[in-house]
């Protein structure tokens, strides 16, 4: 797995471990009671707004307020920025100025608010995308105004790219899609189902790079009147859309493997809007956006206990295809969206392979081994503290080793992750790794009474019906 500069020694210095072992997961018991508390499901480092709308005359005004939070223990630094249906940046008016992109420093549990100031020019709608350095919790509300007057407004939570959404609509409800690639357009097919199941009709919409598309069920759709208040439907994006014969015709050059966001919203004979229910499909999960999550979070939990890995890492996602991950020159992780992949159901698993390779980082620079003479094992135990750290589940470790431990028969796993292992005696490596890693947890967790009362509570809240033999729990008298 690690990729190691020719300058590195094989055979590394070991620091003292058991004591260094101790003091770290103390740290860390102290971390997870304030700075890993856990990330909010709505967080993220990567947010994604799948409609705006902004302008208008005097009659008939749209204003754009953005809330954003940081219920992390760890200053954030938010920029978001702005694109029009043709994928081309646009300012909004805020207080501080005209901004097509604007960046807000929000200290921890700290939270902002900006109103748009009306402007006079027509109506502009698109997306927006931001993006921090720690998760943060941000929405925005679009708000409409009559002569001044507020007679509606909707909530856009971000949300993350995927292949597929599936949204329930009526007569009058209105679909959002928008192209988060930055070079290229996109063909997403859309098919529209009765409540019975038959299919009314299928699209095939482009978007161009960055752009947007908003348009009413009845305007894609004919055969669904206005008029007709009873219909109910499930209107499928993307590839569950051509699945199968559902609709053969959506999209004739072939299924578009890319992802998009999307969104829909209702309106009454009021014309007042309502915002649908999130319709993205879960699997297969947006693997660079999970990535970038992993990594800000178990980094900035490396930051937290040594200097000796650089804050400002250098992360690369490669599309080799791939099952690997690096570290490279005590200065750059690299992980294969391959791997990703593998562990796309485990956002703790991922954060353990990220975790291991910040333990190469540390060996680079340090020309030292903590935990372990064997640098695989010393990393191995560094995926589990800085995942923990981070707020994962540190048996996440046990779910990637076992994983990479089933890849071991394929071609495309390079030979990078056995770097000091025979392939043949891979899957015995594994269960090596994983014993280790049972010790020295176990070891770790009846070193003191703090460490016994810190294992005791998180099996007690987070694996309450693991059996008591599990590592993170105390099974042997503490001395």
């Amino acid at each position: 797995m690690p990729e190691q500069p020719s300058s590195l020694p094989s055979t590394l210095r070991v620091r003292p471990s058991w004591y260094f072992i101790s003091a770290i997961v103390l740290f860390l018991c102290l971390c997870q009671q304030g700075q890993s508390q856990g990330i909010p499901e709505s967080a993220h480092v990567n947010l994604y707004f799948p409609h705006l709308a902004y302008g208008g005359d005097s009659s008939s005004h749209w204003e754009v307020t953005i809330t954003a939070s940081n219920s992390s223990r760890s200053e954030a630094d938010l920029t978001l920025g702005f694109y029009n249906d043709e994928g081309v940046s646009f300012p909004i008016h805020f207080p501080q100025g005209l901004r097509s992109r604007m960046t807000v420093n929000l200290m921890p549990s700290h939270t902002t608010s900006f109103t748009s100031i009306p402007s006079q020019h027509k109506r502009i709608t698109g997306w927006a995308y931001g993006y921090s350095d720690v998760p943060v919790l941000v929405h925005i509300v679009l708000r409409q105004l009559r002569n001044g007057l507020p007679i509606q407004a909707v909530t856009i939570s971000p949300t993350v790219p995927a292949l597929s959404h599936t949204f329930q609509v009526g007569p009058k409800a209105t679909l959002v899609i928008a192209n988060v690639a930055t070079e290229t357009a996109i063909d997403v097919p859309v098919a529209l189902f009765d409540a019975k199941g038959d299919l009314v009709g299928s699209h095939l919409i482009q978007i161009t790079s960055k752009g947007h598309h908003s348009e009413t069920i009845h305007s894609l759709f004919p055969a669904v009147k206005t008029s007709e208040l009873e219909f109910m439907g499930l209107i499928s994006i993307g590839p569950s859309a051509v699945i199968g014969s559902l609709c053969p015709s959506c999209n004739p050059r072939g299924i578009d493997l890319r992802t998009h966001i999307a969104w829909a919203y209702e309106s009454d004979d009021r014309e007042i809007l309502t915002g649908l229910p999130k319709g993205a499909v879960s699997f297969p999960k947006s693997h660079h956006d999970e990535i970038w999550l992993a990594f800000h979070q178990t980094l900035r939990s490396s930051n937290n206990f040594t200097q000796e890995i650089p804050s400002n890492l250098k992360l690369t996602i490669s599309t080799d295809q791939e099952v690997n991950a690096f570290a490279r020159n005590g200065n750059e992780i690299g992980i294969t969206l391959g791997l990703a992949e593998l562990l796309g159901d485990s956002p703790s698993e991922l954060a353990f392979v990220i975790g291991h390779e910040l333990g190469h980082i540390y060996q680079q620079r340090t020309q030292s081994n903590a935990f372990d003479e064997n640098r695989e094992h010393d990393a191995d135990f560094w995926g589990v503290l800085l995942s923990l750290g981070a707020g994962y589940d540190p048996y996440g470790a046990a779910g990637a080793l076992a994983k990479l431990a089933m890849a071991t028969g394929r071609a495309s796993l390079t030979n990078q992750f056995f770097e000091d292992v025979p392939i043949a005696n891979a899957h015995q490596s594994f269960n090596t790794r994983l014993s280790k890693l049972f010790d020295k947890i176990s070891f770790a967790c009846t070193s003191s009474v703090d460490m016994a009362q810190f294992c005791s509570a998180y099996k007690t809240i987070v694996h309450p019906h693991l059996p008591d033999v599990s590592p993170l729990t105390i099974k042997d008298r503490i001395e």
